[in-house]
């Protein structure tokens, strides 16, 4: 999906490229599975992190489906902030880690 509009993109400037949208859900047609939501989010920041992209920017809502990576109704880990306990995916937190973008 990614790839040749990034290309075009690099073919015309040496700007830093910017994903303004980015979103991912954990439905598939079996029904929930966070494992691949987590999965395809890794994937992602690798992808945008070997075509050097600066940064991307994730749509973190929770409407018709789970889109969001933090505090959804999915998720497969959990971390306590403020003694509130969030839903999050492992995937989020090892893309993130490897990104080397902004």
């Amino acid at each position: 999906m990614f790839g040749e509009p990034l290309g075009r993109m690099r073919d015309h400037t040496d700007l830093p490229v910017y994903v303004p949208e980015l979103g991912c859900t954990g439905l598939t047609v079996d029904g929930r599975d966070p494992g691949a939501k987590s999965r395809w989010l890794r994937d992602a920041f690798a992808y945008f992190d070997a075509s050097e992209v600066s940064l991307v920017a994730y749509v973190e809502v929770d409407r018709a489906t789970d889109w969001q990576v933090f505090g959804g109704s999915g998720g497969e880990n959990t971390v306590t902030i403020g003694g509130t306990r969030h839903r999050t995916y492992p995937g989020t937190r090892a893309g993130i880690r490897a990104f080397r973008g902004l």
